[in-house]
């Protein structure tokens, strides 16, 4: 294994890297890009390249973190940090398994379609440019017939985003980072890390290039993607689809990169490529609420209704009283709300609420709201959570 420490160059602060230096396999980390950064990481199995623009990663032998990734850094972490990258994931779906046994799989891979005969096939493949690799393809069959590839079961094959580490040996639930996790039948699962806690943002994920941008926060993350029109659940590039925030996180010092743990299920040849990757400080995200329409940290003193949000507008009491304290807005009534109306509609809205260990209290969200008998609401407590519905006189569960 191969981790670049801090003697190669000089970095710049901030860059964009389109990877116009063709580079052989084993040679991408270490090296410095032509806008002057180093590309450090890990290359355990010389797999990494770049060719015609891109990093190009082939399959990996022995699936596992902090094997195969290029990363840049380290950064301090401040609110408005952002890291960019367009990847094309060489399989969504990719995930350790037994497979059929070697022999059968030699078979059927000398078979190939059942367009040509064997015979055929075996005389046209010396000419043919899908020997390169060939050795490391059966070395892979052979290793996942007999077992001994790996005892763990690796389902999550692909980390990027803001690594806690230059060479991670586990980076799930550590800095801010998308992670794609394979759900079989369905492709893969996009999955972003919430205080420790991965969360799944994108079922059914297709096998098309996503542009995805985490932005830091000095407490947590922001995160973006991307992709082509009528791609699933992402917006059409080059607008951005606000996947969730992260409120949790405050590792100081933070790489930004990539990382594979795996790629194939059964050891036929899918590369994943990058084409393009930035990290810059975006001075209009600086604050505390990034890109956010309508804020506000909810502390101060007095009624909450006394002071503005930090931006977007008014706050108006609908009933009760809510009072402001430094550590949050809290309610002296048996039943309160309040309300806010910014100019924009709201998409994606993000509220932290803390319940007590003891007794019951609970605190929630009103949103589609057209009057006081049609709206919904998500109400959490120490008991649970729950999504409710009301289109009368009384609210009804949708979801607990």
């Amino acid at each position: 294994m191969r981790a670049v420490k801090n003697s190669v160059a000089a970095q710049p602060r901030y860059f964009t890297e389109k990877f116009s230096d063709a580079k052989p396999v084993g040679k991408v980390v270490g090296s410095v890009s032509p806008v002057g950064v180093l590309r450090r990481g890990a290359d355990a199995e010389g797999v990494i390249s770049i060719d015609h623009g891109g990093i190009r990663i082939q399959p990996i032998l022995n699936p596992g973190w902090g094997k195969e990734g290029v990363v840049y850094g380290p950064y301090q972490r401040q609110n408005g940090l952002a890291f960019a990258i367009l990847l094309l994931n060489g399989h969504n779906a990719s995930q350790t398994g037994k497979v059929e046994r070697y022999d059968l799989r030699l078979r059927r891979w000398i078979k190939g379609s059942g367009t040509d005969s064997r015979w055929q096939r075996i005389l046209r493949w010396p000419g043919s440019m899908q020997r390169s690799g060939i050795m490391r393809r059966l070395v892979w069959w052979l290793r996942e017939s007999l077992r001994t590839i790996n005892s763990v079961e690796v389902k999550e094959n692909l980390a990027t985003g803001w690594f806690d580490k230059e060479v991670p040996q586990e980076p799930l639930g550590s800095g801010n980072l998308f992670v794609m996790h394979s759900i079989g039948p369905e492709n893969g699962e996009l999955w972003v890390n919430i205080g420790r806690r991965m969360l799944p943002v994108v079922r059914g994920v297709q096998n098309l290039p996503l542009y995805l941008v985490i932005v830091l926060r000095e407490e947590g993350a922001a995160y973006y993607c991307a992709s082509l029109p009528n791609a699933k659940d992402c917006a059409p590039y080059p607008e951005m689809r606000l996947l969730a925030i992260d409120p949790f996180q405050r590792e100081p010092e933070l790489y930004a990169g990539l990382y594979q743990s795996i790629l194939g299920e059964i050891g036929f040849k899918v590369d994943t490529r990058v084409f393009g990757a930035r990290v810059e400080h975006v001075p209009d995200w600086e604050r505390w609420y990034g890109s956010a329409h309508a804020a506000d940290t909810l502390t101060g003193s007095g009624s909450l209704a006394q002071d503005p949000s930090e931006i977007g507008g008014e706050w108006k009491i609908i009933e009760g009283s809510m009072l402001r304290t430094p550590d949050g807005v809290r309610s002296d009534s048996r039943m309160s709300s309040a309300s806010l109306f910014p100019e924009t509609m709201s998409g994606l809205v993000h509220v932290l609420v803390q319940v007590p260990a003891e007794g019951y209290a609970e605190a929630g969200l009103l949103f589609r709201c057209q009057d006081a008998e049609y709206g919904w609401r998500f109400l959490a407590s120490s008991k649970g959570c729950q999504a409710q519905i009301r289109t009368g006189a009384e609210w009804q569960d949708c979801a607990v």
